[in-house]
């Protein structure tokens, strides 16, 4: 029984990823050709999910990293 419980705790930990932001203080924008100030960009699940102009605040168990 518990060499079952391993691997189904394994692909439960995606359900459970958490966002995180990116706090840029300058990024790159290559479908624009241009460098933008300031920006947020959300991560979830390992994938980018928004990228938003200005620092946005931490919601509870958000986690941030602050490259500005």
């Amino acid at each position: 029984m518990k060499r079952f419980l391993l691997p189904l705790l394994l692909l439960s930990i995606p359900a459970f990823a958490q966002k995180t932001l990116l706090h840029c203080g300058s990024l790159i924008d290559t479908e624009k050709g241009e460098v933008r100030k300031n920006v947020t960009v959300t991560v979830e699940k390992n994938k980018i999910t928004e990228v938003k102009a200005g620092f946005t605040k931490a919601a509870p168990g958000e986690t941030v990293v602050d490259l500005s």
